[in-house]
């Protein structure tokens, strides 16, 4: 994972894609159960503290 830009959590379980983007200071909102298999910020994009994240 590069400092400040959003991974790529795509295929990660929810429970390990919420903890590391949390832990890149990103506020996340998800939908379903499973793994993911979206989210709003492409991978790369740099982060701006507490900017919101979704996945489903």
């Amino acid at each position: 994972m590069v400092k400040d830009q959003v991974p790529d959590v795509l295929g990660m379980t929810f429970r390990d894609a919420i903890y590391l983007l949390e832990k890149s200071g990103l506020r996340v909102s998800f939908e379903g159960k499973g793994r993911v298999s979206n989210q709003s910020l492409s991978p790369g994009t740099r982060i701006s503290k507490g900017q919101a994240f979704i996945c489903d």
